[in-house]
């Protein structure tokens, strides 16, 4: 009935269910109560976090509990939670880093192997974007949204280092940022695309494509581009300047597409299911192949995730293993329900 979160363990050679974890999670959210986040998978543990902000750390193999957290109870986030706790968790050199959004903890880090908090970060409320982990003006951090602005982070001790704040106001802020070498790239739906360069510590815009809005899927970067879908096209910029190179239409692009980046690919899956594979370095919208997984069109806004030699697509009710070698055609599938 919708208020409960289920996690589950496959063995990814079969598809059999290992363990369950499974527990209430009552109140309303859009596009239902289900977990946003990705799970951690890391050192033998899972880190699950629901969308409601309940924390668990598990044992890969068996799926007990190691410990657990509300995130959002404890670190006392207040904010109305319309699509959920959406930020998936971070390892960094060490930390289990987490976004709670409480007015004293907007930015925490945690021991993951007890879940004892190392240290906290006050600030606004929470994103839904996801933080990433890398050096910037020679200087690691934490780079990630808030609700109002983006902004980088120590991640030792988690002080802020900087931050800015988009010319428009009221971005959801869903799309991950992009580091590219010293510059990090941004896109939402109201102030379009930018790169963001710093002058001293100050960061500035110093490339900006205005044409290109999606409000939930993040970009990705390969071969000197970065490759998005919106309102039914692919867009190509040229990373460096965020020069347009190309963008096409396509009839699967509708509603929200997950991507994945190779070194000269771009898998693409959409709402429908649908999974495309393009050429990142044609001079054009190339498509190498397409294939419809479910034998059908269905809803889905789970993105995949490719792992060895498989890639595993989840649907309703369904997860697929489809093997990546070209010369193969066949599809394991599993049925997936909380019973």
């Amino acid at each position: 009935a919708d208020e409960r979160e289920v996690f589950h363990g496959f063995d990814a050679a079969t598809g059999k269910r290992l363990w369950m974890i499974d527990y209430p999670a009552a109140g309303h959210l859009d596009y239902g109560n289900s977990p946003r986040a990705t799970p951690l998978l890391v050192d033998g543990r899972a880190y699950l976090l629901g969308a409601f902000g309940h924390l668990h750390c598990c044992d890969l193999r068996t799926g007990k509990i190691v410990w657990q957290r509300h995130i959002r109870e404890e670190f006392q986030a207040s904010d109305e939670l319309v699509w959920g706790v959406a930020s998936s968790p971070l390892l960094s050199d060490g930390q289990l880093i987490l976004n709670p959004g409480g007015p004293q903890a907007a930015l925490v880090a945690l021991d993951p192997q007890t879940g004892k908090t190392l240290w906290q970060s006050p600030g606004n409320p929470a994103a839904f974007a996801s933080f990433v982990l890398g050096t910037v003006k020679g200087r690691r951090q934490l780079v990630g949204f808030d609700k109002i602005s983006c902004g980088g982070w120590d991640p030792a001790t988690g002080e802020r280092l900087w931050t800015y704040t988009p010319k428009v106001a009221g971005d959801f802020n869903v799309p991950t940022p992009l580091l590219l070498g010293e510059q990090i790239f941004l896109v939402s739906e109201n102030n379009g695309a930018r790169l963001l360069g710093f002058n001293n510590e100050t960061p500035a815009v110093q490339a900006y494509y205005e044409k290109l809005r999606p409000d939930m899927h993040t970009p990705v970067v390969t071969a000197g581009r970065i490759f998005a879908v919106h309102d039914g096209k692919v867009v190509c910029l040229e990373a460096a300047t965020l020069r347009l190179l190309w963008s096409a239409f396509d009839r699967s692009l509708k509603g929200h597409v997950s991507l994945i980046a190779a070194d000269d690919h771009i898998l693409l899956q959409t709402q429908s299911g649908e999974l495309l594979v393009i050429d990142a370095q044609a001079e054009e919208l190339a498509v190498v192949s397409r294939t419809l997984p479910f034998r059908r069109a269905v809803s889905t806004y789970a993105h995949p995730a490719i792992a060895g030699d498989a890639i595993f697509v989840r649907g309703p009710g369904k997860l697929l293993c489809l093997p990546l070698e070209a010369q193969s055609e066949s599809v394991s599938e599993v049925s997936v329900s909380s019973s």
